[in-house]
């Protein structure tokens, strides 16, 4: 019976799939670890033995928790206790995918061969954070691969960019009962060449829309190249998410000033850390089928050296 219980929570650790009731949905963390253990505290969490932990609450991070701020390092090591000792939850981001693809080799070369300057120079600055353990690197990017890429319950879910009820059900087809891939899979994924592969960037990276070249989008409803896709004008341009479907969270955007809740059930928790905003989260139960402003918690940018 005991043992039971144990694998069927370590189940739940891994798979995306939660078992308690109540969670705090933290927006992309980017690197920020002091602004993310003062938000830890502001919602109630304490550390005991080393693990940032609440005894009514577990905490689900949207990805993107590294990259571009002044230590992924201990933002890892934070995140990963969480999720290993079942206090947390974290999903795929599209930071950490790159990471997978610029870490991971086989057979000698690096999964992704095309990534960005900009992407080359934050994986360097992680690389130098880990210089005194090149083998903590290695194991911290084996446990980014463990990382599944959504997180549901019956009344929420969370991707980190987008969702669409195809690409899920095609993601979820190729994924283990643990809801990993394998190193082929991510191989497949920066080949980008299989429907699965461009479901699987849809939802970490957001939605690409094979427009009419008469059909242009407004400028407005773009962020650095990324669709909005849950605003009304753009949802002409593609399936609707259903208002009567559970509550989605995403991050990813950076919205520095527009709100966060674009409809009763469509909650962007990314409140734009690495620019000059907030690292968001919001509380939710499983009572909760429409969202309210008062749930969210806010950590403001600090001064770090």
């Amino acid at each position: 019976m005991i043992l039971n219980r144990i694998l069927a929570l370590k189940k739940s650790r891994e798979s995306g799939v939660a078992t308690k009731n109540n969670f705090d949905i933290i927006g992309d963390v980017h690197g920020y670890n002091k602004e993310l253990k003062l938000l830890l505290k502001k919602l109630g969490y304490k550390k005991v033995n080393g693990i940032w932990q609440h005894s009514n609450y577990k905490a689900v991070f949207v990805g993107d928790f590294i990259s571009r701020g002044p230590n992924s390092r201990k933002v890892l090591n934070i995140v990963e206790k969480m999720v290993k000792n079942g206090t947390g939850y974290a999903i795929m981001g599209n930071h950490e995918l790159n990471a997978i693809g610029y870490f991971t080799k086989i057979k000698g070369k690096r999964l992704n061969k095309n990534l960005s300057h900009s992407n080359k120079k934050q994986f360097a600055i992680i690389e130098k954070e880990f210089k005194d353990d090149p083998a903590g690197l290695k194991r911290k990017i084996k446990w980014l691969r463990s990382l599944p890429p959504f997180f549901i319950r019956d009344n929420f879910r969370v991707v980190h960019a987008y969702w669409d009820d195809e690409c899920f059900s095609i993601i979820k087809k190729r994924l283990n009962g643990n809801n990993k891939l394998l190193k082929s899979d991510y191989r497949e994924i920066f080949l980008d060449k299989t429907l699965f592969a461009k479901a699987y960037w849809q939802i970490v990276k957001g939605a690409d829309f094979a427009l009419n070249k008469n059909l242009i989008i407004n400028k407005s409803n773009k962020h650095n190249g990324k669709v909005k896709w849950w605003e009304l004008k753009n949802r002409q341009l593609q399936k609707l998410y259903n208002n009567k479907a559970p509550i989605i969270f995403f991050g990813h955007y950076c919205l520095t000033s527009q709100s966060l809740i674009a409809d009763k059930n469509i909650c962007c928790i990314d409140r734009c850390i690495a620019g000059n905003g907030y690292l968001a989260s919001y509380r939710i139960s499983n009572s909760d089928r429409i969202l309210k402003s008062d749930n969210f918690t806010f950590q403001k940018k600090i001064n770090q050296p």
